[in-house]
């Protein structure tokens, strides 16, 4: 706040501004402080990324999609933006675009290791068992894989009609 009070025109301090409001559970301050942000330089992202937090937040996944498509919009590589917007369309049941953002996602950040089990999971929403499976080869060498990843590995397997492979990646699981 004081900082807003020596210069109210900066974004950035606006952005933070809405965090703090958002910490303390203030959906509606922080939008405001995220709004005023994005009026003060337009062709930023992340106010219309933060804006997206908080309506998921709030479940108002209409309005949540609309401001990290709007985030997209304004810088093509805010990956945070599309990681979110897989995510959503996963949870809409909506595999092919869930797959589709997260691609984006994982083609722009410096760690795409981590979101691929997430990817194979959309491509077996999305009934794209082979990529999924290609996906999970890799996966499921890893001495960490899980048995909810080995569990999907055998049943994207199966119902590409890889019925031997599949039950040895089943018994490994048990």
């Amino acid at each position: 706040t004081r900082s807003k009070s020596i210069d109210d025109r900066n974004p950035e301090t606006l952005i933070l501004l809405g965090d703090a409001y958002l910490a303390q559970n203030n959906g509606g301050l922080a939008v405001s402080s995220y709004e005023k942000a994005s009026s003060l330089d337009p062709k930023i992202a992340k106010p219309f990324y933060k804006i997206g937090l908080v309506y998921l937040r709030s479940k108002n996944f209409d309005a949540a999609q609309e401001s990290f498509s709007k985030a997209v919009q304004i810088d093509l590589a805010y990956t945070l933006a599309y990681k979110e917007l897989g995510e959503f369309y996963y949870q809409k049941k909506d595999g092919a675009n869930a797959v589709k953002a997260y691609q984006k996602y994982l083609s722009l950040t410096d760690t795409p290791e981590t979101g691929k089990l997430q990817l194979a999971f959309f491509l077996v929403m999305a009934k794209d068992f082979a990529k999924a499976n290609e996906l999970f080869e890799v996966l499921s060498q890893k001495e960490d894989a899980s048995p909810t990843t080995l569990r999907f590995y055998a049943l994207s397997l199966f119902v590409e009609g890889k019925y031997e492979r599949s039950r040895k990646v089943f018994d490994r699981e048990f």
